[in-house]
This record gives structure tokens, sequence and C-alpha cells, in this order.
């Protein structure tokens, strides 16, 4: 059931529409192993190692039927290796672990000789086991790309993403609205709640790895209707290793191409200027404790001043800046448990110049400060049993004001050409906003049992958001040119003036889910897997009482009852396949519905 009223509910409405997505930040490893006559080969030790788990190690024994699995795989490359008395032992080099997707790894062991001998074998480029529409891309594979440098331009190099121009944070996938995607970053809800693209200035030098999963998501994603857009920034290892990026344009490198075409235009400001586009980006990460404990730290400083035609400084010129600090600290305890903890402090300041045709006062400057931070677990229980725990949260503060404080209402003249603006500014604000986003999944490997190999998974999720704007008092008017209306045989000619006055009020809402979920990955096959699965979702959304205010911003006393806007409850079930056609690894078909 829903029950909206008019612009607050449909605020609310689109708040529950950005909740309750799992923010997948790892992957799986998966696959068989047979002798030299393809019979499945039962008791094999499987072991697992790599840079990004130090000296710890995942370990497993294959079942009856040949087969393993080891799921919640922190994102890197991996060695694998399979071992069992009486057959020449095999390792999987350079296996690739990537989120959200399988990492397929089968062996075929000979008999043992005189001496031992390790062979290689590789994994498959593709996903075979997942019906998910996945594009996966680590930094390597952008760093040269001309689209580095703007974070939503990357992502919209993959497959059924578009976007409405170039740098445009409202991106379109898989023919869904802007608003129906979801941000995640280290598993945090970061999409803005109100408006559904990413609340977020990234140091892409942080990055380790992007995924924008689409069609065919498992049980675990829900309440989206376009793609999830995941990001995993880097971990800190056993080797101190870094980067450093620098940015820098010349004003002298950019010609005066874009033109006034406004006569009355002063000449120092008839073209395109630029002043400064500088951008500088340094990580490091490192061990603190070897095989126990690592960092991985980013800074980002941007710098920014332009001035297209017609547009002059502001009374004090400012670049636009761009600030971020971010740190990741990861512990691996003891084999079997790891924790990442991350936080991020972003400043952003945008004191943009004004139009020649309008006064200074009526320049604004815009601020966001956000700070978020999120603590990632996921611990073995068993050989057989992956319990993961997430819970992050995001709050943010943005402020539009006057550069130069007047108390003189906005006036827009359309009457003149081009048109010009006087008086104060034209609609300045406050808005602050919040995300609390927690999870709990636990994930239990089934070999031979209801006709093939299981991977369930068991899941609770739960996001809290909400937003609230406080305008410091809004009036304005405009004075339209005339305008004509036939009466009769005759035209008569008007001029009309609009005023529009606000008392300065509150406004915004508030939004909870909770959502359960179960899957199973049914590997029925070598070459075939299923993917089952359902969850449920219980939203509502409602509008605090808030305090009425008078025309200086002050509370009057008075309280303004909230009220309950949305709420819903739903199940919705998912079913999809993957097939390795031909059992090559070289083709994979997939299908969903959901």
């Amino acid at each position: 059931m829903i029950r909206a009223s008019g612009i607050l509910g449909v605020l609310v409405l689109q708040l529950l529409s950005a909740l309750s997505v799992s923010a997948q930040t790892t992957g799986s490893i998966r696959g068989r192993t047979v002798d030299a006559d393809g019979q499945a080969l039962p008791g094999v030790t499987i072991v697992v190692a790599g840079e990004v788990l130090g000296s710890a190690q995942r370990t497993a024994v294959t079942s009856a039927s040949g087969g393993f699995s080891f799921p919640a795989m922190p994102i890197g490359t991996f060695k694998v290796t399979a071992t069992l008395e009486g057959y020449q032992t095999q390792a999987a080099e350079e296996v690739r672990v990537a989120i959200g997707k399988v990492a397929s790894v089968d062996f075929s062991m000979p008999g043992e000789f005189s001496d031992v001998v390790t062979v290689t074998s590789e994994a498959p480029i593709i996903d075979l086991a997942s019906p998910t529409f996945t594009t996966n891309l680590e930094f390597e594979d952008v760093v040269d790309l001309p689209t580095r440098g703007n974070f939503y331009d990357v992502m919209a190099t993959t497959p059924g993403i578009t976007q409405p121009n170039e740098g445009s944070e409202f991106i379109n996938a898989f023919g869904a609205d802007a608003k129906m995607s979801q941000w995640n970053i280290d598993g945090v809800n970061r999409t803005t709640p109100g408006a559904g693209y990413l609340a977020w200035t990234f140091n892409e030098e942080l990055v380790a790895e992007y995924a924008v999963v689409g069609t065919g998501a498992s049980a675990e994603y829900g309440q989206m209707l376009g793609t999830a857009f995941n990001v995993v920034t880097k971990s800190g290892t056993n080797q101190f290793h870094g980067s450093a990026a620098l940015n820098y344009q010349n004003p002298d490198w950019v010609g005066e191409n874009a033109e006034s075409l406004q006569e009355d235009t002063p000449d120092e400001a008839r073209t395109y200027r630029l002043d400064t586009n500088d951008r500088l980006s340094v990580t490091l990460g490192g061990p603190v404790v070897r095989d126990k404990l690592w960092f991985f730290v980013g800074a980002e400083q941007g710098r920014f001043n332009a001035y297209s035609p017609d547009q002059v400084p502001g009374p004090e010129p400012k670049d636009d800046t761009s600030d971020l600090y971010d740190g990741k600290i990861t512990a691996q305890l003891g084999g079997s448990h790891r924790l990442n903890l991350t936080y991020n402090d972003h400043e952003r300041l945008e004191p943009a110049g004004g139009s020649v045709f309008a006064e200074p006062t009526t320049w604004t400057e815009f601020t966001v400060d956000t700070q978020s931070y999120a603590l990632d677990y996921s611990g073995i229980l068993g050989r057989n049993t992956i319990l993961e725990a997430r819970y992050g949260n995001l709050s943010s503060h943005e402020e539009v004001k006057a550069q130069t404080p007047t108390d003189e209402p906005h006036f827009i003249d359309y009457t003149v050409s081009p048109t010009e603006s006087f008086g104060g500014p034209y609609w300045p604000w406050l808005w602050d906003s919040h995300m609390d986003t927690g999870e709990i999944k636990l994930t239990q490997h089934a070999s031979d049992f209801l006709k093939g190999d299981h991977e369930f998974r068991f899941g609770i999720q739960y996001n809290q958001m909400g937003e609230l704007g406080e305008p410091t008092g809004i009036t304005y008017s405009y004075k339209y040119d005339y305008y004509n209306v036939l009466y009769g045989t005759d035209y008569y000619w008007y001029e009309y003036d609009y005023r529009f006055v606000a008392t300065p009020h509150f406004y915004g809402g508030e939004s909870e889910t909770w959502s359960a979920f179960v899957a199973d990955s049914w590997k029925i096959t070598n070459d075939v897997t299923l993917e089952l699965g359902v969850r449920y979702d219980k939203s509502k959304g409602w509008i605090e009482d808030l305090p009425r205010l008078d025309d200086d911003n002050n509370p009057t006393g008075e309280i303004i009852p909230g009220r309950d806007t949305v709420a819903w409850d739903y199940i919705d079930p998912r079913l999809g396949f993957a097939w390795n056609i031909g059992g090559t690894g070289e083709n994979a078909l997939r299908g969903s519905v959901g």
C-alpha cells in the first residue's frame, strides 16, 4: 500500500527507492578435481594463498563429487594448489577474484610418477557460474583511458550504460531511470537519498576495482531497477606501495574558441577563460604489523577556476576546491577472520563567479562537507561456513549562500535582453542528509547435496536514511515583457510581475527498510548453475514533527505534525541460470527473471 501527499510524499518515495542493496565487496573461487580418466577425486586438499591474505591461507577438501568452493574471498590475485597423495600436485597461478564474480578453477590430476611434477592450470577469463550481467574494471584497466579523471565517465564505458552528457552523474543503466540505480563504495550505500546519484567526490587513485552489476542480480540485491555500481578501494599488504597522479592544465593551452553573442558584454568577459585546473592525488599503503595489520591512505586536492563567456569573477575570486582524505585499516585475525575499517572526510567549495548582467550580490557559493565510515568483517566458521557483517554511516552538510550578503530580495527583469538580475541570491538553503546501512550474511557450502553442489546464502539487511532542508527565507520577483491577447478583432498588450514569498521552513523526510533474503547457487553439473532466491522487504517512510519558523528563521513554538507517507511490504522471487556451452570455458549463456 502506498499513500503519498504532495512533494514531501514523493521525496520520501525517492528515499525508499535508494535502499536495500547488498553491496558486494568480495568474490568466489569454485572448482572440481578429476583424475586422468575424468573421474571425480574426493579428498583433495585445496589451498588458496595470495598477497592480500598475508601469511594466512584458505583451505578446503574436495567432496565426493570432487567439488570445492571458497566464498567471500577478498578481491585480488591468488594461487590455488591441489594436492592428494598418489597424484601429481597441481597449481593454478594468477587466479583473479573480482567483485561479485565466480572464478572457476578445475584440476585434472594424473597419477604420481617417480618425482612430483607441478602442472599449471589456467582459470577461465569469463565467469561461468553466475547469471548476473556484471562488468568488472580493475584500476589497471582504466589508468590509461581518456576518461580517467572523471569517475562517472569511467563507469559509462561499460556495456548497457548511457549518459545524457559527458561528466554527468545521472547515469542510465539497462534502460532504467537514472534514479533507479545504487552507488556503493566499500560496502557503504552512498547514493544521494533524495536524488539517486552518487553523493561523493572520488579520488580514483584509491580504486582497486569497479563492478557494474546489472540484470540477473541475485536476491541479495533489492529495490533497484537499473544497476548497482560497486567500488572496492585498495588495501595495504606486506609490501609498501602507493601512487601519485598530477593533472595540470596551463591556461595558455586552452583556446578562446567560445565567445559571447551579447553586444553589451565587456571585452574582458567576451571569451572562455581558464585560470586554474590542477589536481594532485597521492596514496600509500603497507604493513603496520606484517601478516596481521595493514594500512592504506589517500589524499587529493583539486583546484579549478574558469569563466564562460559573459561570466566574471566574484567579489573575492576563489578556486573551486576539492579536498579528500581517505583511510583504511585491514586486520587479518588469525587465519579465519578479516576486518576492514574505512574512514573518509571530503570537503568541496564551489564559489562560482556570476553573469556580467547580474549584480554581484546575486552570486552564490556552494559548500558540502561529508564524513563516512564503515566496518566490514568476514569470518570462516568451519571449512564450509562464512559469516559476513557490515555497518556503514554517512553524513553530509550542504549549503548555498550569498557571496556578498544583502537584505534585498532577488529580482529578475525579463523585459530587457540579456536578462538582468538584482538584489540578493535566488534561493539560499541548508541541506543535511544521513545514511546508516547494516547487513549480516551467512554463506554455507554444501557438496553432494540434493543432486549437486550448493552455496546457500542467508542475510538480513537494514537501511535508514533521511534528508532535512532549511531555507533561509525566500523572496523573489520576476518582471515579464508585454504579451498580447486577442480580444475580438484587436490585440491588447500587457506587462505583468510575479512575486514569490516563502516563510523559512524545514522540509525533507525519513525512510527505513528491513530486508531478508535466501539465495542458492546450485551447481547441477560442472557446466550448468542455477541461481534461486527470494527476498522480503518491509519499508516505511515518514515526515517527522518539525518546528514552525518565523521570518527570521527562529522557532515560533508551534510544531507542525509529521505524517506517515509510504508503507509497503513485498516478496521478490529470483531465478537465473548460467551455462558453460561446450564445457570449454570460452562461451557462457545466461538468463534470469525477477
